[in-house]
Parts: structure tokens; sequence; C-alpha cells
């Protein structure tokens, strides 16, 4: 049916100016490795990975059940977001009010309810 027929072309961005991002994890390492840890490497990323044992892989790189626990477990993240405006352009949009959507999430309003609504979906 014609009359049901919509096309929407839009182009979407997301502007943060202030985000926060905190994680909490359990992290094996090999005590030697940790004990002698140079302090020049204390903020090479790359050298703290290399303190944490390999896990024991089967052929296809999955880690063989029953061995080891793993080296890095997540146990939470948690990100704040102080301010998200999404901005929405349409392109080409037949879709009746596509206008006004864009124009409202581009509101003090839209604005306030983005960030909440980032905030409550990005806890883990």
């Amino acid at each position: 049916d014609d009359d049901l027929s919509m096309r929407n072309e839009i182009v979407v961005s997301a502007d943060l100016s202030t985000a926060s991002i905190m994680a909490a994890a359990l992290v094996r390492m090999k005590e030697r490795s940790f004990l002698t840890f140079p302090l020049r490497d204390m903020l090479n990323f790359n050298c703290w990975l290399a303190t944490m044992p390999a896990a024991n892989l089967n052929e296809y790189g999955v880690r063989v059940a029953g061995t080891k626990p793993a080296s890095l477990a997540l146990q939470e993240v948690a990100v704040s977001i102080s301010r998200l405006e999404l901005n929405v352009k349409c392109v080409s949009c037949t879709s009746p009010g596509f206008e006004e959507l864009a124009q409202m999430l581009s509101s003090p309003e839209g604005i306030e309810d983005a960030t909440m609504v980032a905030n409550k979906v990005s806890y883990y």
C-alpha cells in the first residue's frame, strides 16, 4: 500500500560534554612478575597485561573447561554522562512528524531525557 510507504534518511550524531567510566575488575597476576614490575613501566598497559597468566586454550582458541580461573573478570562497569545531546538531521524524510521529532530531541527537555536514559542504560 503506497499510503503506508515511508522512507527516512537521517544523520544522527551525539555530543557528550563529560563522561566518566568506572570499572571494577578482578585480575590474576603472576606473583614474581608483579613483585619485579619496573616502576618505569607503571603507565604501560601492555606491561600490566604481561603480568597476567595466559589461559589454557584448545585448538579453536577457546579456554579449556576445568583449567585455571580467568585472568581477568569484569565485575562492574558504570558510565556517568553529564550531558548527551542527540543531533538528528533529516536528509530525506517522508514520515509525518519526523522533523518535529528531530527538533524535540535537540530541545533542552530532549537533551535532559536523552542524558537520563543513557545513564540508566549504561550501568552493567
